[in-house]
């Protein structure tokens, strides 16, 4: 016994302090920090929910100065805001929930956020925030200020490399929906705005579903007349109807029409389609061979034969000198970038956006925000000033119970360089604008790139005609 106590005191106290730890029990180590993964790529962010932050920070309305009013539809509108802690603009869609429940629509809001959740494109209106309080459902988008295809094709003349360019990036953002099991059912005028470059970008998923890529939907279909595909009308269709969609669309921007005019889904099913002689008239100045062949290919009536992937697009003489790579990273560029000229892979062969929307213009119906000031019993900002009464509902109520569970907050993470400041918009007067929508800074209206060139078509003339001299 002594010999051990002399062994003891004689041991180093580190050495004796070491050795009574190791007989105690251990804390399990600690698991290492592992890194997010590097994206390379912007366009190829992963949409699961490693993109998507429930406990969002910014999920209240307080969150964000109320703007303009830039859209409105039966049981929503579409608003510019401002988020105060990043000074960032963007498009908030608020839709009144009451309304939505009554018309039945609860399902196709669901299913717009789920599909919205999955999709991230340059040619799309991406989402960037969804959240709800006890009146509205908010919906956060990338701002177009450049406004919707619609507005501008009823109010000017376009040439035909405006027209391309239109189409070869809706195109690349059919393609993308179709590769992610996403039909869009209604690509029209109304559901392609244009940003500040003159960019176009695909919007609205109200009527889109998922189908993956070869199957059909056995359903009566929908989409809005004058732009549906043969087969929708016939409650057999697949992805095939968005190039057929997107082939009106091309068809209407050259021609000033719809290819078919019908007033009833009914009245489509009976109607002995045009031979294509007759679908492509003469007219002065005359559209080129180049783009028929596409709008041919594009418009065939055996979806079967029809052209269905960007690939074959971009192979077609009227499209040529594009890739998809270079469309999507945006490589095609006229604009000026930070003082330097962009250059396209063809060189100095420029072929990026000929038209520019005016940033002197708003772009969009200004009385919409008279609207919005005169309805004082169902207006956003007088709700807010009043301060909105939680409600609870009950189980009878199943669709507002339905739409607390589902429509959670949410904030995505990592997005691409979409948003807008505040700053920037400015130098186009959107952000100087008070709710009257009267501008605060006087600006001298533009011309554009698009004066004096040829012109191609006018919406609802149904002739090419030559542009007014000034």
């Amino acid at each position: 016994m002594g010999q051990a106590q002399t062994r003891l005191a004689d041991e180093d106290p580190e050495e004796a302090s070491r050795r009574r730890e190791s007989f105690l029990p251990q804390a399990p180590p600690k698991k290492p920090k592992v890194p997010p993964p590097y994206v390379s790529d912007p366009m190829m962010l992963p949409s699961d929910s490693s993109t998507i932050d429930s406990s969002a920070s910014l999920d209240n309305l307080d969150n964000y100065e109320l703007l303009q009013v830039v859209g409105s539809g039966a049981f929503s509108k579409v608003r510019v805001v401002r988020q105060m802690t990043t000074n960032n603009v963007y498009a908030l869609k608020y839709s009144v929930r009451e309304d939505i429940v009554k018309l039945g629509r609860t399902q196709l809001m669901l299913n717009e956020r789920r599909i919205l959740l999955r999709l991230q494109h340059p040619f799309l209106c991406n989402l960037h925030q969804t959240f709800c309080d006890s009146e509205y459902l908010y919906t956060l988008l990338d701002l177009m200020t450049g406004g919707d295809l619609r507005w501008h094709i009823e109010r000017k003349t376009f040439s035909e490399a405006t027209i391309r360019f239109w189409v070869v990036e809706v195109a690349c953002a059919v393609a993308y929906l179709h590769e992610k099991g996403v039909v869009h059912r209604d690509i029209k005028p109304d559901n392609i705005m244009l940003d500040e470059l003159g960019h176009a970008r695909l919007g609205d998923f109200n009527v889109a579903c998922m189908l993956p890529y070869g199957e059909y939907k056995t359903d009566s279909g929908c989409g809005t007349i004058g732009y549906m595909a043969p087969e929708v009308v016939r409650a057999k269709y697949n992805h095939l109807v968005d190039w057929w969609s997107l082939g009106a669309v091309f068809y209407e921007c050259l021609y000033g029409t719809v290819p078919y005019r019908y007033h009833s889904t009914d009245e489509y099913r009976r109607m002995k389609l045009k031979e294509h002689s007759n679908l492509f008239p003469v007219t002065q100045p005359q559209v080129s061979m180049a783009a028929i062949e596409a709008l041919d290919l594009l418009l065939t009536v055996e979806a079967q034969y029809r052209l269905h992937d960007v690939d074959q697009l971009l192979q077609l003489s009227y499209f040529r000198g594009f890739t998809r790579l270079g469309l999507e990273k945006k490589l095609y560029s006229q604009h000026m970038d930070k003082g330097v000229m962009k250059e396209g892979i063809g060189g100095t062969n420029w072929q990026g956006p000929v038209f520019v929307p005016d940033a002197d213009e708003l772009n969009y119906d200004e009385s919409l925000d008279v609207e919005e000031l005169l309805m004082l019993d169902r207006s956003l900002v007088n709700d807010r000033a009043q301060g909105f009464k939680r409600k609870k509902w009950t189980s009878s109520n199943r669709g507002q119970v339905i739409l607390d569970e589902e429509y959670v907050p949410f904030e995505r993470k990592a997005s691409l360089n979409t948003s807008i400041s505040a700053c920037d918009l400015v130098t186009r007067n959107w952000g100087n604008r008070n709710l009257s929508g009267k501008s605060k800074v006087a600006g001298k209206r533009r011309s554009g790139p698009e004066s004096g060139v040829v012109a191609i078509g006018k919406a609802g003339k149904g002739s090419r005609v030559q542009p007014i001299k000034q």
